[in-house]
């Protein structure tokens, strides 16, 4: 889990798991008890995130990247989930 503050200065939890990225919006609770921050997002991504991986938003809230079960790094559009670069780094 990751805490990023975007443009607009919302702070912004990133959370990966199983094959999905979560973006909570931190300044926002959805019963007003400040304990429970509002889903703003939500990604089904292409790997999965079971033994190791994870992700991050880019300061600007535009995009994110994301690695997990491949050894890849993604990035991807924030708004859509659309990939927009694979980074595949080294293999054998």
């Amino acid at each position: 889990m990751e805490l990023t503050y975007v443009e607009r200065k919302t702070p912004i939890l990133t959370v990966a798991a199983d094959s999905y990225v979560y973006f909570f919006d931190l300044s926002a609770t959805t019963k007003g008890d400040n304990t429970t921050p509002v889903l703003i997002q939500k990604h089904c991504m292409p790997i999965h995130f079971r033994a190791e991986g994870g992700a991050s938003l880019h300061p600007s809230g535009k995009i994110f990247i994301a690695g997990g079960s491949d050894l890849w790094v993604r990035v991807f559009d924030f708004d859509t989930g659309k990939e927009l670069e694979c980074n595949k780094g080294h293999r054998k």
